[in-house]
């Protein structure tokens, strides 16, 4: 049986079957290519003075939307110009465009970042130690099916919240556009 990779999320905080949590956010684009000299090497800085602040493990994912082709005309009919327009022939511009646009399955592009969520207080090497055992022993429990979902306390919960708000605090200057 697979199990989805999931047990609980809370709010933008993702806790997997073993217990690991991740705090997920949604990144703003960037059209590179179209950026000036001097914009990209501040975007690089950003993503560099990003990696040094974040202090944690993270994960950066690209996904495709499908592009809404059906809310093309709607969304940009109301930019023609009623004094210098025929407003048919630019609806029917608009309405051409948008059958292309779904006959091509066009999609838009989204960011998301996922910093690993550790409790302060632990050393990262002690962490990673008892992280260990207790992978090793929860996977002895779903080998010899043992195992069941834990409920997560309250307790846990509330410090999962303030390490994601820790997280937040110091990547908003950093991403902040």
């Amino acid at each position: 049986m697979i199990r989805f990779p999931l047990r609980y999320v809370f709010g933008n905080i993702l806790i997997g079957p073993s217990g690991e949590a991740a705090a997920l956010y949604r990144l703003d684009t960037t059209a590179y290519p179209f950026l000036t000299v001097p914009d990209k090497q501040a975007v690089a800085a950003r993503l560099v003075r990003f990696a040094h602040v974040v202090g944690s493990d993270f994960s950066i994912w690209r996904v495709q939307r499908a592009y809404p082709a059906e809310r093309y005309v709607a969304d940009l009919e109301a930019t023609a110009d009623e004094r210098h327009s025929d407003l048919s022939a630019w609806r029917r511009f608009l309405q051409d465009h948008q059958d292309r646009l779904a006959a091509s399955a066009s999609h838009l592009p989204e960011v998301y970042l996922a910093v690993t969520l550790t409790t302060s207080g632990e050393s990262a090497v002690g962490q990673g130690v008892v992280s260990s055992f207790d992978r090793a022993r929860r996977r002895l429990e779903e080998l010899f099916r043992v195992d069941s979902p834990r409920p997560i306390s309250g307790s846990d919960l509330e410090k999962l919240v303030e390490s994601e708000r820790r997280v937040h605090d110091r990547l908003r200057g950093v991403l902040a556009q």
